[in-house]
């Protein structure tokens, strides 16, 4: 099974080939954008507290599984982090060349999920943006389930794409800077997913409130007058917030 099914191995290549921009552009460069630096600063924070929850649970170091690591953002700055054991793991042969580069103390591979042997198992996934592009999304979170150890932890991260304010944008933009998302989730949507997999919820975190105008989002985000009105209004509608993150714990 692929991080993403939508597209084999040739399908890849042959999108780095007509260079397309989900495929290469840099993931560090994004994460520096004014408009994503404070979002991406939440996600870190988010993070940082449900591994300090899964070292203080084992008592010790924990295994962390970057599931979809790209170009080894998340794998920089979580392992600065003590007591983290990190692996990445990603499809894309450019993006494990740059993550092998800026975390050369990781162990970076180059595969699927399905690559992992069946007895190596992790204490905690990151398992961040990908899911939505993945057509059996059931599938891959019990194949999550089964490389964790028992009563590990899945943080899973995918985009609120199902909610009114979004489903509205999308609609405006047909044809426009489209992804290659298959899922368009909600909440409900992504628990009920969640579930199946034979996990529970033990925290959630909403992300900023999604304007429902990408130009108007980015501009408030870059701004921390804008990003705190944006943080209110996920406190007041949270139901249209931009992204969800879930502290996820493995059953059975």
């Amino acid at each position: 099974m692929s991080l993403n099914e939508s597209q084999d191995g040739v399908g890849v290549l042959a999108e780095i080939k007509r260079g397309n921009p989900w495929y290469l552009d840099s993931q560090f460069a994004w994460a520096e954008n004014p408009s994503i630096k404070r979002i991406y600063d939440d996600r870190y924070n988010y993070f940082k507290a449900c591994l300090n929850r899964a070292r203080q649970a084992k008592g010790g170091s924990v295994r962390v599984l970057d599931a979809g690591c790209g170009d080894g953002y998340w794998l920089v700055r979580l392992g600065e982090s003590p007591g983290i054991c990190l692996t990445g793991i990603d499809y894309n042969p450019v993006r494990v060349e740059r993550a092998r580069k800026v975390a050369p103390k990781v162990s970076v591979r180059m595969g699927d999920l399905a690559s992992l042997k069946s007895e190596e198992k992790f204490d905690v996934i990151l398992f961040s943006q990908v899911l939505e592009h993945v057509p059996d999304d059931v599938a891959l979170l019990r194949l999550l389930h089964d490389l964790l150890n028992k009563d590990g932890m899945l943080i899973l991260g995918t985009p609120n794409e199902g909610s009114w304010l979004h489903q509205k944008h999308i609609r405006r933009m047909r044809g426009a800077g489209q992804t290659d998302h298959v899922h368009f989730y909600t909440e409900v949507d992504i628990c009920s997913k969640i579930k199946q997999a034979s996990f529970r919820v033990e925290s959630v975190m909403r992300e900023v409130f999604f304007i429902g105008n990408e130009r108007l989002y980015y501009w408030l985000t870059a701004r921390n007058i804008g990003y705190k009105f944006l943080k209110l209004m996920t406190a007041i509608w949270p139901r249209e917030c931009s992204d969800y993150y879930f502290e996820c714990r493995r059953i059975g």
